[in-house]
């Protein structure tokens, strides 16, 4: 009886992380998502790039993250933060994708 309260236990919390990891996923993954949330945010008007801009950066930047671009993107050039941070992102992308990929 003790023995299926702890596999219960770990399916719970196993199925718990899979539906937040996919919560949180979908929309960094799915780029019209995104693009479609430019006009409602007011992206354009907030940042003063244009909507070209904002989904060229974001490609980028998904580009750089998930495929492994051997150069950072070019919408980072000059801001030293965002130097610092890139590799962590990377990081947090390429060891994430591989579960997606192939789910156990």
């Amino acid at each position: 009886m003790k023995e299926s309260k702890f596999y219960f236990f770990i399916l719970s919390a196993a199925l718990m992380l899979l539906v937040l990891s996919a919560a949180i996923a979908f929309p960094i993954l799915f780029r019209p998502f995104y693009y479609a949330h430019l006009a409602a945010l007011d992206l354009p008007g907030r940042t003063g790039w244009s909507a070209a801009e904002i989904r060229n950066a974001y490609d980028e930047m998904l580009d750089y993250c998930i495929l492994g671009l051997p150069s950072a993107p070019a919408c980072c050039a000059g801001h030293t933060a965002a130097w610092l941070i890139l590799p962590i992102v990377r990081g947090c992308f390429v060891w994430t994708l591989p579960y997606w990929a192939h789910p156990p």
